[in-house]
């Protein structure tokens, strides 16, 4: 054996006991922090973080852990996770310090503890780091929507730490808890922005008569108006009928026949037959209604069987069209299967 293979063998083995050693502490590591996350409090967790110095992954996780167990409010957890989010210095450990920080907020109302979390939070909407300057924008806005909301959103979106996607899905998650001044001007921000995913946000919380009521009759006839003018569709493909497109539809209509229904007083069944009864309506609209809830809905309410089956006969053609589109001849037999069910076999003209 030469000398240089001795030196060599001795030096492989002095980086394997090295490796070994440094795989088993993390192991030990690893193991620790999950033993720690199924057992302990959310105080735990985070006075471990805090005290511990756990390497980034491990810090991360204690957070998580935190969020998830739900970190008590009051004085000392306050000022223990703002003096944490002041120090922190690693991007995730501070997008996570701002989400448990958000956490403790307490809706509607105006506590000293409450404006210290949106000082702190709205701060670092100017932070040079855009991964956490949007993360603040973004809790901000969630943090059950205090007065000044709408402007700071603006300031982020004109910062660009927002996108036209969260900046106008924000706007429209939180209409109806802005103060009508606000909801005016951001009704008539969403009517330029024509927003795919802000108008989607708008449907499925306005077609819920409960949140619907919470905006006066001028903001739900901007609301229906905005909706109408901004139909979705389907694909150009004509056999194409995705489960997306269909859910995207449904809720659509529904939410223009429930604030089509509060505003006139007409049925809703009603609304929606009539809106699917036009000659030039793609029957894949038809399909996507009694293909979820809301069909179920029209069905139960309406005595018109007749233009049910006509409705139905349109979806028949259009399936016969497609013999070969397992996801089309399910949906219309759906749609059979719910006629027959209501007994309207025997009304059928």
């Amino acid at each position: 054996m030469t000398p240089h293979f001795q030196v060599w063998k001795k030096s492989f083995a002095m980086w394997a006991t090295a490796m070994s050693t440094c795989l088993s502490t993390q192991t030990f590591a690893q193991t620790g922090v999950t033993d720690l996350l199924s057992n302990k409090s959310a105080n735990d967790l985070f006075r471990h973080y805090q005290n511990s110095r756990p390497s980034p992954s491990e810090g991360q996780q204690l957070l998580i852990g935190v969020l998830n167990k739900k970190l008590p409010v009051n004085d000392e957890n306050l000022r223990a996770v703002r003096a944490s989010l002041a120090k922190a210095r690693g991007r995730e450990d501070k997008i996570l310090l701002i989400r448990v920080l958000a956490s403790m907020y307490t809706p509607g109302d105006r506590s000293p503890q409450n404006l210290l979390i949106e000082n702190d939070i709205k701060g670092l909407v100017d932070s040079a780091d855009l991964g956490i300057a949007r993360e603040a924008a973004l809790e901000y806005s969630r943090l059950g929507y205090p007065l000044d909301r709408y402007q700071v959103l603006k300031r982020a979106h004109a910062a660009k730490v927002l996108g036209d996607d969260a900046y106008y899905g924000e706007l429209a998650h939180g209409l109806r808890l802005s103060s009508p001044a606000d909801q005016s001007e951001m009704l008539r921000e969403l009517e330029k922005a024509h927003n795919q995913f802000a108008n989607e946000i708008l449907a499925t919380t306005f077609g819920v008569p409960r949140l619907l009521g919470q905006l006066n009759r001028a903001h739900q006839e901007d609301v229906l108006r905005l909706l109408l003018d901004h139909e979705p569709g389907f694909p150009m493909a004509i056999d194409s009928f995705g489960l997306v497109d269909s859910v995207r539809y449904a809720l659509w209509i529904n939410a223009v026949a429930t604030i089509d229904s509060m505003l006139s007083g007409k049925p809703y069944a009603r609304v929606i037959i009539r809106r699917l009864s036009s000659p030039s309506t793609d029957p894949r609209k038809i399909l996507a209604v009694f293909s979820n809830p809301e069909g179920n809905r029209v069905l139960k309410e309406t005595t018109d069987i007749s233009t049910l089956y006509q409705l139905l006969e349109r979806t028949q053609g259009y399936s016969y069209s497609l013999p070969q589109n397992a996801t089309v001849t399910s949906a219309v037999a759906l749609f059979s299967s719910q006629l027959r069910a209501l007994g309207a076999t025997q009304n059928k003209p």
